[in-house]
């Protein structure tokens, strides 16, 4: 619940830049409404299973292709690290293991392009992939809501996702961290 002092500073706030556009306007026939949005941030957790996530770095991620279908896209646009080991430090997580994420974003988002509608149809808006790395291992887990996706698309992303651990142009990292790549479907722009 927010203090009346939080919404009055905010109704303060617009009412002095309405009465600075005001000022500036040699008449006063256009009337501005000053609308704010003000967002409740939850604790973040995991799609996979739920797990909490408050004070795991993440990273903004770019990509460079598009992957649509039946009007929807598919898009990788953030990148969770939960380093295991404290000798580790996040920065050289990162310029290690830049390549490999972009590759495995670009592998799931093309399996799972042909069944966006299907997905979302299902209520998957969201999807999470987990990846584990640790000096002899590497594994994988999707999910969405805090359940592992359907065992058909699991298949259909072993398929692209082990070429790419196995032997992508990119190393996996060596580094034992769980990576977590956050996917949104959202309706393609035309």
């Amino acid at each position: 619940m927010f203090s009346e002092q939080v919404l009055s500073k905010s109704l303060t706030w617009c009412n002095t830049v309405q009465h600075r556009f005001n000022q500036q306007l040699l008449f006063d026939a256009l009337t501005i409404s000053c609308y704010f949005v003000v967002l409740l941030i939850s604790s973040k957790t995991s799609g996979v299973d739920g797990r909490p996530l408050d004070g795991v770095p993440s990273v903004r991620m770019q990509q460079d292709a598009e992957f649509e279908s039946d009007s929807l896209s598919i898009r990788c646009t953030e990148v969770f690290y939960q380093l295991k080991s404290p000798d580790c430090s996040l920065a050289s997580v990162l310029s290690s293991c830049s390549m490999f994420q972009k590759e495995i974003a670009f592998a799931t988002c093309s399996t799972l392009a042909p069944h966006l509608s299907v997905l979302t149809s299902a209520g998957i808006n969201s999807l999470w992939l987990r990846i584990s790395t640790q000096a002899d291992m590497v594994e994988y887990q999707a999910g969405s809501g805090g359940r592992l996706l359907p065992q058909r698309y699991m298949n259909e992303m072993d398929g692209a996702l082990i070429p790419v651990i196995h032997g992508g142009s990119a190393s996996v990292p060596q580094a034992a961290m769980d990576m977590e790549l956050v996917f949104y479907i959202t309706h393609a722009f035309q």
